[in-house]
């Protein structure tokens, strides 16, 4: 997979490394797998933040969801209709998650 032809920091056309698309999607094994094979952790994407930045993003957005299915569970609909509206909400520019994360 990873040879010595192969630059394990390459970005894609959006400046993003493949450890930052790991960080972002909540892939841990793979952001260890590319650490461990020479990753760089200092790397920063257009909006200035790094893979840890945005695995710190994923695992917020993992928390929010959580608590909103955890409200909407427990009968309360104004969260279930906050959650709802949140979803429709345009994206944040810069943005390494596809459209549909979490949905």
């Amino acid at each position: 997979m990873v040879g010595p032809v192969l630059d394990i920091d390459h970005t894609n056309g959006n400046d993003i490394t493949c450890l930052m698309q790991a960080a972002a999607s909540g892939r841990l094994e793979v952001m260890w797998l590319l650490i461990s094979l020479g990753a760089s952790d200092s790397l920063v994407a257009p909006d200035g933040r790094n893979a840890f930045d945005m695995s710190t993003d994923s695992g917020l957005q993992l928390l929010h969801t959580v608590g909103r299915l955890r409200d909407a569970r427990r009968g309360s609909i104004s969260a279930t209709d906050r959650y709802v509206a949140e979803l429709r909400q345009p994206r944040i520019p810069g943005s390494v998650l596809p459209d549909n994360f979490l949905r």
